[in-house]
């Protein structure tokens, strides 16, 4: 008598001898969009949430395990960056920002992408200028400190050549630890604080200036704002 022996888990490509890698993957994607707790795994059973929970830990720490090995390759003491890159006319840019976290831990989140200009209208003026856009947007986020963080953005610029671009720009709030790893990472870029905080900087001085004058106030804010948009940073008058 002849007997056939069933493929393994492995060889059928199912994970806890339950799901196929494919399914695997769109659990673990379904934790992205929904909390543990949401209505929708809860309709579906305890046991299907619990094995959703289990998978994402299971690809959770493979992705980091293969994230550490991406960054300890490209780590700064092993990297050795070649010349500008050839196209004159592209530009790089970075920003990050850090967010409420848990206990002592920040959520710290970094993108990388060119930058593109666009002709659009502009509000102030009511004429067609050059606007500049990010596309090609590439993220990364962790839930640490700086000294997790700074690999990880690190990998994620040379992944994208930032490092290389003839010209790159970081731009953010203005924080002194993004200033100081701008620095120690991209030391040859621009440091650019984003409008939105640069305008709340200079409503706060027109307050100053003027506090018991919103009127006028209000009135040196706008002329900065234009002073500020056009890069007029350091006029004769500005106060």
């Amino acid at each position: 008598m002849r007997y056939r022996i069933s493929p393994s888990d492995s060889e059928m490509g199912w994970v806890d001898g339950l799901y196929s890698r494919g399914l695997a993957e769109q659990m673990v994607w379904l934790s992205g969009l929904l909390t543990f707790g949401h209505e929708v795994l809860a309709r579906i059973g305890r046991c299907v949430s619990s094995s959703v929970w289990r998978r994402v830990q299971v690809e959770g720490a493979r992705l980091v395990t293969t994230a550490q090995h991406e960054q300890n390759q490209v780590s700064p003491e092993r990297l050795q960056l070649g010349a500008a890159s050839a196209d004159p006319d592209r530009t790089t840019g970075v920003s990050m920002d850090g967010g409420r976290g848990e206990g002592w831990k920040e959520v710290k989140v970094g993108a990388v992408y060119d930058v593109a200009l666009r002709l659009e209208k502009d509000e102030r003026s009511g004429e067609y200028v050059d606007m500049a856009h990010a596309q090609d947007t590439a993220h990364t986020a962790v839930l640490e400190d700086g000294t997790t963080f700074q690999p990880a953005l690190w990998s994620l610029a040379v992944q994208h050549e930032v490092p290389t671009a003839r010209q790159s720009c970081v731009t953010a709030d203005g924080a002194q630890w993004i200033w100081n790893l701008s620095a120690d990472l991209f030391p040859d870029t621009s440091q650019i604080v984003d409008w939105y905080h640069a305008a709340d900087h200079l409503a706060q001085v027109a307050s100053a200036l003027y506090p018991n004058d919103p009127k006028r106030a209000q009135q040196w804010l706008h002329q900065r704002q234009d002073d500020l948009f056009l890069g007029q940073t350091q006029p004769p008058h500005w106060i």
